[in-house]
């Protein structure tokens, strides 16, 4: 992921958990500097296909501040909430970070 870009998240769940039971879906992003949680209403959600996908926008990649000095990584974990109050959590994973050189929202003036 580059920091100040648009990018479309995909998320395969690689699980038996019934998706199409879920009343609720976080998605959380964090890393030292930020934390950005997107819920149900701001995914897409493939229950056939089990996939979870989003659009994060400027603002949020820039919410990540990166290091010349070290790997950059954004950690993120899929948490559920089923039709019968079970809660569920996916593994850790983590996506690489990429620096940019000119900072800020780009926009067309």
């Amino acid at each position: 992921m580059y920091r100040g870009t648009t990018p479309n998240i995909t998320i395969k769940i690689n699980s038996d958990l019934d998706l199409s039971t879920m009343t609720q879906i976080w998605v959380t992003f964090k890393n030292a500097s930020a934390e950005i949680t997107y819920d149900i209403d701001d995914i897409e959600l493939n229950v056939a296909e089990k996939t979870i996908a989003l659009a994060m926008s400027q603002e949020d990649t820039l919410s990540f501040k990166s290091d010349i000095n070290q790997a950059n990584k954004v950690e993120v974990q899929v948490r559920f909430l089923d039709e019968n109050g079970m809660a569920y959590a996916s593994n850790i994973s983590t996506v690489t970070l990429f620096r940019i050189l000119k900072e800020g929202v780009i926009k067309d003036d």
